[in-house]
């Protein structure tokens, strides 16, 4: 009897995703009072991503003032090809950021997440929106 078993992780997107339009990975937050808050959100944004896929990558964008939460999923899923579902998203109302993550059909299975970061407090007064993207370590990187 001959049995094969096989066991992979999670992983990235087939193709390469492209960033959001305008969206500008070298961006730069002045502002002390700021970075606690987006360490806050990227910290709880972070540990959702982890409870789906342990292992990840992400990049911060700074990206145009006027893009919203429809445009940013749209781009992003537009990207996907086959079967692709929603496995987990942030509440609207959440206070820190929204998020959405995607999970592929196939075997194995292959992931795709974004978040918003909310624009409050001093973030309001940024001239640009802050977007995470991140998927699975393995194969192809954001860079």
């Amino acid at each position: 009897m001959l049995t094969l078993a096989g066991c992979a992780g999670p992983l990235p997107p087939k193709q390469k995703i492209q960033p959001f339009p305008g969206a500008d990975p070298t961006v730069s937050i002045a502002p002390v009072a700021c970075n606690l808050l987006i360490d806050n959100a990227e910290f709880g944004y972070r540990a959702r991503v982890r409870s789906l896929f342990q292992s990840f990558q992400d990049r911060l964008y700074g990206i145009p003032p006027d893009a919203d939460w429809g445009r940013i999923e749209e781009h992003f899923q537009k990207q996907l090809t086959g079967k692709w579902e929603v496995v987990d998203s942030s509440p609207e109302l959440e206070r820190a950021y929204r998020s959405v993550t995607w999970r592929s059909d196939g075997w194995p299975a292959r992931y795709l997440s974004v978040a918003l970061l909310t624009r409050r407090g001093c973030l309001a007064d940024l001239p640009f929106k802050l977007l995470i993207v991140s998927i699975p370590r393995g194969g192809q990187s954001l860079d």
